[in-house]
């Protein structure tokens, strides 16, 4: 039953994005600032599920990832693989948060509606 609830919050979100894209490139504005506050991105991610070790492994980036000695580390870091579509950083995100690349349309719309709707901050915004 979960995996039927989480499959119908990633339609209904997938519904919202489009919905979303069609208001912004109609130059909607106001309708799509209130369809992105009641968006629930995370409501199909469950970051407790995904198994890491099943993940596909990019052998070389392993390699060349340095030892660390200090004592408070655990674990061994590894890379993982993602597709070079030039999505590298919306691929890499979706594997993270769901185990696979699916969501990083999704997180790119997010990303560019976050952008676009608070341009004046991150424009004016002193980042040292």
């Amino acid at each position: 039953m979960l995996f039927i609830c989480a499959e119908m919050a990633a339609d209904h979100l997938t519904s919202q994005l489009k919905e979303l894209r069609e208001f912004l490139s109609a130059g909607n504005e106001e309708s799509a600032k209130r369809l992105i506050e009641t968006l629930n991105p995370l409501s199909v991610v469950d970051v407790e599920k995904v198994d890491f070790t099943k993940l596909p492994k990019d052998i070389l980036g392993t390699s060349i990832i340095p030892d660390i000695d200090d004592v408070n580390e655990t674990g061994h870091r590894i890379a993982l693989q993602v597709t070079g579509n030039g999505n590298c950083l919306y691929n890499s995100a979706s594997l993270i948060l769901c185990g696979d690349e699916s969501r990083s349309n999704s997180l790119r719309l997010l990303v560019a509606s976050e952008l676009y709707f608070h341009a004046e901050y991150y424009a004016t915004e002193d980042v040292t």
